[in-house]
């Protein structure tokens, strides 16, 4: 029986195995020329041939879908399921018992009584009242008594009264602390502006409230802040209504039922008053998410540069490019391939900053402080170029069409770690493995720029995304020249052949 011939174009009758069904095909139609010169299939041997393959087509399905491979996807995927559980839940689990851990500061810059004008009765009654105290230290004391209710809620921590009040909230905008409470100078004397006589008259008709000041920074975490305000209001309610309860106790105890001078009866009410100072407020409830969901919106863009480069412009670059087997085609794959991550990621960025500054409108500018747009346009370039870098890695080991897995567990990984849903401090230690991951530096980026907060460790947080970028990058080129020196040698000796 003849071979094929590689000459001429003939016809050749392939019969089944059933022998029953005979089909007349064009060999130059079936078979390239490239195989048609290196292979000869005996026409007579082409039933045995298709039976062959197909024994050891299913060879290699049985040793694919062998139990221990069975095994071993399921520990893989139990693996990840445990993974999730332990940064989410483990990570989310209970923050308000952790909340100890939180430093607030508490500054008592009353200077006590200033009695000048009072009767001497007022005074011995009101420092029997205090036992000496001034209203600040009776106050601020019973944040330290470990028999108050409120004494581990918080990490408090007391401040020198020689400290000014302007810089201990320059400390809570560097970080230093996550809140203070602030008790000013006349603080006691606010309490005796609201004293009046028998005969119903203000002893002193300048009466004011008694009022702490309450500073935070609203924007350095927003669902952590929120609940140090929760708590601290809570405890100054209670501790407002327990003052206010020991003057009534007094009053009850004095001669027919009421001291000789009481206090005015709509102070009782709520004798003392918080006064929130939020250093940098969130206005609106979406800006919250906007620095998170943007960071994870710009990581998504990465991954979606690297498909663009890997499935359209890397395969037509390298298998239609006319001078691919010249030297300097590998230099300039690689400096073509860097260039499109570049462009294709600053070009994310800007997509994104367009679409927040439509969502904002343009009467309320979500830039603040010395930042422009083109500074928030970087940060966005950086962050999505060191996204898509991280995912050209496993594109170059893994091949485009299966890389995208890798990335997503890791972009899942960091959603609860970075920052963002919770602060470290109110969640396991586990957590601070986040500090070595791109999402917590870029979620703290975009709060800087767009609020304004924690702007001092800006360089720390742009210098830790250029490490990233230098390190991804230098593996990439490693990798990107591994892979196009074997497509070069594949397609040489496709020639060849």
């Amino acid at each position: 029986m003849s071979t094929i011939d590689t000459e001429k174009k003939e016809t050749v009758n392939i019969v089944s195995d059933d022998q029953s069904d005979v089909t007349s095909l064009n060999t130059e139609n079936v078979i390239t020329p490239t195989v048609r010169d290196a292979v000869a299939i005996d026409v007579e041997k082409a039933p045995q041939y298709e039976v062959k393959n197909h024994k050891k087509l299913e060879m290699i399905t049985s040793k694919i879908v062998t139990p221990s491979i069975a095994v071993l996807l399921t520990l893989f995927l139990a693996i990840i399921v445990i993974l999730y559980g332990v940064f989410y839940l483990g990570c989310l689990w209970d923050p308000i018992s952790k909340l100890k851990n939180v430093p607030v500061a508490i500054l008592n810059q009353d200077n006590g009584f200033d009695f000048t004008g009072y009767p001497i009765e007022v005074q011995q009654k009101l420092l029997g009242f205090t036992n000496n105290q001034t209203l600040g230290e009776l106050i601020s004391g019973s944040f330290f008594n470990e028999n108050s209710p409120f004494h581990s809620t918080l990490k408090w921590e007391s401040i020198e009264s020689n400290v000014n009040a302007n810089d201990l909230n320059d400390r809570v905008g560097l970080g230093d602390y996550w809140a203070a409470i602030i008790i000013p100078s006349n603080f006691s004397n606010a309490f005796l502006s609201n004293l009046e006589n028998k005969t119903s008259h203000h002893i002193n008709p300048n009466a004011f409230n008694m009022t702490i000041q309450f500073t935070y920074d609203q924007a350095r975490q927003f669902t952590v802040v929120s609940i140090i305000t929760r708590a601290v209001q809570t405890i100054m309610d209670n501790v407002s209504y327990t003052f206010g309860s020991k003057l009534v106790s007094q009053a009850e105890k004095s001669p027919n039922g009421h001291l000789d001078l009481i206090v005015v009866p709509e102070f009782l009410l709520k004798p003392i008053w918080l006064i929130h100072n939020n250093i940098h407020p969130v206005n609106h409830y979406g800006h919250n998410f906007s620095t998170y969901v943007g960071a994870i919106v710009l990581w998504l863009g990465g991954m979606i540069v690297t498909t663009l480069l890997f499935k359209i412009y890397q395969s037509r670059f390298i298998y239609l490019h006319p001078q691919i087997h010249q030297p300097r085609f590998k230099i300039r794959y690689l400096i073509s391939s860097a260039f499109m991550v570049i462009f294709f990621s600053f070009v994310s960025s800007v997509i994104f900053f367009g679409t927040l500054s439509v969502l904002n409108g343009s009467n309320t500018p979500f830039i603040v402080g010395n930042s422009t747009s083109m500074d928030y346009i970087l940060f966005g370039w950086l962050f999505t170029l060191t996204s898509s870098l991280f995912c050209c890695i496993f594109a170059n080991l893994m091949g485009v069409d299966n890389y995208s897995m890798i990335p997503s567990i890791f972009l899942i990984m960091q959603l609860a770690t970075s920052n963002a849903i919770l602060d470290p401090i109110v969640m396991d230690k586990l957590t601070y493995v986040s500090d070595a991951f791109p999402l917590t530096y870029a979620v703290k980026g975009f709060r800087c720029l767009t609020f304004g907060t924690q702007c001092h460790k800006m360089g720390s947080y742009v210098g830790v995304l250029f490490i990233w970028v230098g390190v991804t990058g230098v593996l990439n080129l490693f990798l990107a020249y591994r892979q196009i020196t074997k497509r070069v040698i594949d397609a040489k000796v496709a020639e060849a052949l």
